[in-house]
């Protein structure tokens, strides 16, 4: 033992002197962990904080966060907080590339399985995307959640439903929007000729 650090039984214990795996560091309030290459400013640390979080970091300017598996790179952060998959410079907030294999985003749900679109922006909206979103029948449905409305929704069999929850046809549009004329519009290129159905 010296001072604050103690070897026990092949343990070391930095702040504790009966440590309980290879290395233990404890300490109030904040501990951390701190790793430095002396040829770069700032450092990687492992902290945790008086409140019970848990915190990775990377203080070096401009540099990733690289995770590795099985000898090989399986994931990264890089300087801006975009995620790579698959990919060493991920160009958007989540890029996955499976190298020529299908790249697949996998959602599972016991009820509901689905994906919110929310632009809260200036013009702020939010869009639903997925199954039994409104009811437990397994349609993929399209829903405005800033509006409260389903939108549009494809049944178990296959049949489009807009304006319906329950299509009939390979297509079923029902004209929920305005009063009169038809449920599709069709206009030509110019807009010199137009109908509806």
């Amino acid at each position: 033992s010296d001072g604050g650090t103690a070897i026990f039984n092949n343990k070391v214990g930095i702040g504790t002197s009966s440590p309980s795996y290879q290395l233990d560091v404890q300490g109030a309030g904040n501990s951390r962990i701190q790793v430095k290459n002396t040829s770069v400013t700032g450092e990687a640390q492992f902290h945790h904080d008086g409140n019970g979080d848990l915190y990775i970091k990377n203080s070096v300017s401009g540099r990733n966060q690289i995770f590795f598996n099985d000898g090989s790179e399986a994931m990264r952060i890089d300087a801006s907080g975009n995620v790579g998959i698959g990919v060493s410079s991920p160009a958007t907030t989540l890029h996955i590339d499976s190298g020529g294999t299908p790249t697949t985003i996998r959602i599972d749900g016991d009820t509901e399985a689905s994906i919110l679109l929310n632009d809260h922006g200036g013009s702020a909206k939010a869009y639903k995307i997925g199954t039994n979103i409104s009811s437990n029948d397994g349609h993929l449905e399209f829903k405005d959640m800033t509006a409260n409305a389903e939108r549009m929704r494809i049944d178990t069999s296959g049949k489009v439903g807009i304006g319906t929850t329950s299509p009939t046809r390979q297509m079923s549009v029902e004209n929920t929007l305005a009063s009169g004329g038809g449920s599709i519009g069709i206009t030509s290129s110019d807009s010199s000729t137009s109908g509806s159905l």
